[in-house]
């Protein structure tokens, strides 16, 4: 039988490394956390990259395509920002698995995602990099709800750099669309019905869209891009070119001048065939 003392210093010990472990979890750097995470899906596209590479058939490709790993990074990303739910860093993990959702079949994480954003996070600074990943999935959405959360982030952001950010995308949904997908009613499913939108609507949206732009180059084309890895000046480049777009661009519009040269160097204007049918051909490679 052991002694009380003994019993009492086993106890101690048992506190100590229990403290000791709570500690030691505490200390876990969730940025770093994320960041290996980051580290690893980068590791994985490029093994990725190499796989296409190195495919010599369309069943290669294919195999190769199934292979992908975007899956799990959806998921573990999406594990990540429930696991830090609240928390400033949970915006940039929800970006992340909302990009992957789309190539991981994950459609169900994009409206999940988009409700703790508007829950949780409408006053975070880092909220375009959220905006900016959900505009590609307005489609998982219907394109209401996605022009509803830009309208949300725009009104009750309180950083300018958001304010900004969010308007011009909300400029480009209602500029650039003539129909609208329709969410299906099942929870994270594609909607793959497309809505048309009648003329009346059309116009409206596109004048709205116009004076959004406006707004944009006024009173925010100080707006920071969404990745720090693209011009300060994106957002406004973007903006104007948007802009003139939809004042010179549309159908039934006058196509605006402008100068080239044909295939003998010789300089011509696209005014010199008024009258005549003409067919341009833009084209590049990238």
């Amino acid at each position: 039988m052991k002694h009380p003392l003994q019993s009492l210093a086993f106890l101690a010990l048992l506190a100590l490394a229990s403290t000791a472990m709570s500690v030691a979890s505490a200390q876990v750097d969730p940025r770093a956390e994320l960041d290996a995470i980051d580290a690893r899906l980068q590791a994985a596209e490029s093994a990725q990259r190499k796989r296409y590479a190195e495919a010599k058939s369309d069943e290669e490709l294919q195999k190769a395509f199934q292979a992908a790993p975007w899956a799990a990074f959806a998921d573990e990303y999406a594990a990540f920002a429930r696991a830090h739910a609240g928390t400033e860093i949970a915006v940039a993990a929800w970006a992340s698995a909302i990009e992957r959702a789309a190539w991981a079949n994950r459609p169900e994480l994009v409206p999940e995602a988009l409700g703790v954003l508007e829950s949780a996070h409408l006053a975070s600074p880092s909220l375009a990099i959220a905006i900016s990943a959900v505009g590609p999935q307005s489609r998982t959405l219907g394109t209401n709800r996605y022009e509803v959360f830009l309208r949300r982030a725009a009104q009750e952001s309180p950083h300018r750099g958001v304010q900004g950010f969010a308007l011009y995308m909300l400029a480009e949904s209602l500029g650039l669309q003539t129909t609208r997908f329709v969410a299906t009613g099942q929870p994270g499913a594609v909607g793959p019905f497309l809505s048309p939108i009648a003329a009346d609507e059309l116009a409206t949206r596109k004048h709205q869209a116009r004076l959004l732009l406006q707004r944009v180059l006024g009173d925010f084309a100080d707006t920071p891009p969404p990745n720090p890895r693209l011009p300060k000046d994106w957002v406004m480049r973007r903006a104007q070119a948007l802009l003139f777009e939809l004042e010179h661009l549309q159908l039934g519009m006058v196509a605006p001048d402008f100068e080239a040269v044909d295939e003998n160097g010789e300089p011509w204007k696209l005014s010199d065939y008024k009258g005549r049918v003409v067919l341009l051909d833009f084209w590049g490679n990238w």
